[in-house]
């Protein structure tokens, strides 16, 4: 067949326009920088790409995230121009969208940084990584170097012109109430925990210390006011473990302090580091010696809080000392408003405790002195008391109160007028120790004595 002219024209033209429409190697749209630089889309791929290396040099040298608020307007920009060419090259639009998102998520680990923000500039850096593993303006080996920095300490350096300023915990908690070794260390310790509760990672662990803190400063400010009992209720008897392990050793101190300011000056002894059992036994037989049965009360109350928690058992014949003294003081009350028989049963209930610092000697003393000096008076109080009716007990344990109801002990307890007269005796019993006890800190000069 034969090819004319018209054929051959024909065929050249689409060869043509068949070859101009197929990309050639190197000339499509694949990457930023590639393609004719005369074309708008070439144009603006190397403004981009231009402007991406301008990025990687501005997140590296930022110090706040204000420094990056020019390249936040920029993107801006760009992003706009990127939307005319989404359908002829969307890596361009892409890539100015990761920028944007590099961009922003640097400022936000920037600002979690200054405020010491630990695990959200940690939250903030993984974010990132996506981002920057498609447009690498900073390497991943960097960013993961900047996360490493972030789990060993929690204390991050911006570097400024005056040097690298820490803006994350400058201590941990641990290492504050490590370095309480006594009770004066309190006021440094509070300080330090107080500046750590700026802190995220530390804010939490500082609260629960601060409250130890606080708690022991509460005690001690009591103690030093000259209300040892007081102090001694303000710290917990519980036992301390953990992280609280080291609140134990200053209740040790703090009991001592209380024991020491419980003791009168003239009874304190010289050497104020002697052991606790011997502070006790010195300062307690001081005071027996001197019979001065309110404060010798009043100290024995604190040792008993004090000494330990099963102090009753530590020491002998404690808790018969805080009693009989208790016992004397109320029978000298007695005795002074004239109730003689009631006061001779007192001094005699005293004889049947054994301990080692109360009033025995005194009590034995004072039964000779009324049945020797003032027999007809007891004599006539006594029959005075034998003629007035008693109520008798009313309350049957078989019966009554075999029941689980707790509460409903109590209350019929409360009905007897038998028991209800125990507990309004120990109550006067308290009382009057109390009143006796603040007697004495009122007289400033030597008075006539009761009889002792």
């Amino acid at each position: 067949m034969k090819i004319t002219p018209l054929i051959c024209l024909l065929c050249c033209l689409i060869f043509t326009w068949t070859s101009a429409s197929i990309p050639r190697c190197g000339t499509g749209l694949v990457g930023i920088g590639q393609g004719d630089v005369n074309s708008p889309d070439s144009a603006f791929e190397l403004e981009v790409r231009e402007f991406r290396d301008e990025v990687g040099v501005a997140l590296s040298s930022a110090e706040a995230p204000a420094d990056l608020d020019y390249l936040i307007v920029r993107l801006e920009d760009l992003n706009k121009r990127a939307e005319q060419f989404r359908s002829t090259n969307f890596q361009i639009q892409k890539t100015t969208s990761n920028l944007t998102r590099i961009v922003s998520g640097w400022q936000d680990y920037l600002n979690y940084v200054a405020q010491g923000d630990q695990d959200q500039a940690e939250y903030s850096l993984r974010n990132l990584n996506q981002s920057l593993t498609a447009t690498p303006v900073v390497s991943r080996s960097k960013l993961l170097q900047m996360q490493n920095d972030l789990k060993r300490g929690g204390v991050v350096a911006i570097s400024t012109a005056e040097g690298s300023v820490p803006v994350g915990p400058p201590c941990s908690v641990n290492s504050v109430t490590d370095a309480v070794r006594e009770l004066k260390d309190l006021v440094g310790a509070e300080a330090q925990l107080q500046e750590l509760l700026a802190f995220r990672d530390t804010k939490n662990d500082a609260r629960s210390q601060l409250t130890n803190v606080r708690k022991l400063q509460t005690a001690l400010k009591l103690i030093n006011e000259g209300n040892p009992l007081l102090g001694l209720g303000a710290v917990s008897s519980n036992h301390y473990s953990g992280q609280n392990e080291w609140v134990n050793e200053q209740v040790v101190q703090i009991r001592r302090t209380a024991l020491y300011h419980a003791i009168p000056e003239k009874y304190r002894p010289k050497d104020a580091q002697v052991g606790m059992e011997g502070l006790i036994a010195a300062s307690s037989q001081h005071m027996t010696r001197d019979r001065d049965w309110p404060n010798l009360w009043e100290f024995l109350k604190v040792v008993k809080i004090a000494y330990s928690r099963n102090s009753s058992n530590s020491i002998p014949g404690l808790d018969n000392d805080i009693r009989a003294i208790e016992y004397y003081i109320n029978a000298q009350r007695l005795e002074g408003t004239g109730q003689l028989a009631s006061a001779y049963s007192r001094y005699n209930s005293i004889l049947s405790l054994t301990g080692n610092y109360g009033p025995y000697k005194a009590a034995q003393e004072a039964l000779v002195r009324i049945r020797t000096e003032e027999a007809e008076a007891l004599l006539a109080d006594q029959t005075l008391l034998a003629e007035k009716p008693q109520s008798p007990a009313r309350y049957d344990p078989r019966s009554r109160y075999m029941g689980h109801d707790m509460h409903g002990i109590t209350r019929e307890l409360l009905r007897d007028q038998a028991v209800k007269k125990l507990i309004e005796t120990a109550v006067v019993e308290q009382l009057t120790v109390y009143q006796a006890k603040e007697a004495s800190k009122k007289t400033l000069s030597p008075v006539a004595k009761p009889k002792q």
